[in-house]
This record gives structure tokens, C-alpha cells and sequence, in this order.
């Protein structure tokens, strides 16, 4: 459809074309003006459909917050348990050590978990702020 088309709008830039070597005077320039007119259309949609104006933001916040936490555990001796993030395949892709899982953090669990392998991390969203707490698993 869309080499028909352009076709169809070359083969009315060719008339066009044709007309402005049979005319004189002002309608010469009305035919220029719209030739230039139907050139510019398709300019201007290449320049729409590439966004070039628009500000686009390619990495998005939840990525930003994973980076963030992953940097800060860079030089961490044990390995991390995340309770509670909905991004958590995403999380675990990030550092090969840190495990985490999309339920919310149960006393219960304790039992199951080696504190001195593991630093449980549980994620906190406040005021539109996300943050990673460290629980204190000692006490």
C-alpha cells in the first residue's frame, strides 16, 4: 500500500512538473507552491515517525533502581535475598547474586534461610521514593 502510494504522489509531482513548463506568471508559482508543498509532506511524517523533537526516556525508572542497588552491593561478601519486587526476574538478571522473589517478607521465612550466607533485602516504596532495607536478621 504504501509503494502505491508513492506512486500515486510521484506521478502528481510529475504533472505538476509538466504544468510548470506550460504556465507563466502567478500560476507558476501557486503550481510551485504546491509541489514544494507535497514534497514537504513526507518529510515532515519521517520527522514525526523519528521523534526527534520529542524527549524520550529509553531507560525506565525501575531499571535505574536496580542499577542503583546492584552498584551499591558490588563489594558485598554475602549473597542477597529481595523480597517484594514485581521487577524481580529483571533483578536477578542484573547480579548473578542476588536471588529475589515477588512475595512480601514473612517471619516464617527465617527458619529457611542461612543468615550467614545471605543479606535479606525487602523493598520499600515511600512517597513515591523505592528503597532496599537491609533486615537485621542478628537479633
Amino acid at each position: 500500500r504504501y509503494a502505491q502510494r508513492e506512486k500515486i504522489i510521484d506521478g502528481i509531482l510529475v504533472g505538476i512538473f509538466c504544468a510548470l513548463l506550460k504556465f507563466q506568471g502567478w500560476r507558476r508559482y501557486a503550481l510551485t507552491a504546491v509541489m514544494f508543498a507535497t514534497l514537504l509532506l513526507p518529510v515532515r511524517y519521517g520527522i514525526e515517525r523519528m521523534k526527534l523533537f520529542q524527549d524520550v526516556t529509553r531507560i525506565p525508572a525501575w531499571q535505574t533502581e536496580i542499577d542503583v542497588f546492584t552498584a551499591s552491593r558490588a563489594m558485598a561478601d554475602k549473597k542477597a535475598l529481595v523480597f517484594g519486587d514485581e521487577k524481580y526476574v529483571q533483578l536477578m538478571f542484573a547480579d548473578d547474586n542476588i536471588t529475589a522473589y515477588p512475595v512480601r517478607f514473612k517471619e516464617e521465612y527465617l527458619s529457611q534461610i542461612d543468615t550467614g550466607r545471605f543479606d535479606v533485602f525487602v523493598k520499600t516504596e515511600r512517597d513515591g521514593i523505592t528503597s532496599y532495607v537491609l533486615l537485621d536478621l542478628d537479633e
